[in-house]
């Protein structure tokens, strides 16, 4: 470095600062934590997402069927064919 940037102080806290390397430690070991937590939410998440549109879909379905059975006026069911 040259001009006035050479007279001013030199950065401390870098990588070879063992207080910096002990309070980086457990950060980073609360970070994976963190991250596997999130992982594990995430996963739960998309598990209950499929399940609800499964049974969305089902749901849909009982409805197409339950109109497709009509009562006629002798109490006996018939259903009317898929189209």
């Amino acid at each position: 470095m040259y001009g006035i940037e050479a007279t001013l102080p030199k950065a401390s806290g870098g990588t070879s600062d063992p207080v910096y390397t002990e309070v980086q430690r457990p950060l980073k070991q609360l970070e994976l934590v963190i991250s596997g937590l999130q992982s594990e939410g995430l996963v739960e998440i998309e598990k209950f997402s499929n399940e609800l549109s499964m049974l969305q879909k089902l749901s849909t379905s009982i409805e197409f069927k339950t109109k497709l059975i009509t009562c006629n006026k002798s109490g006996s069911i018939e259903t009317l064919p898929y189209k």
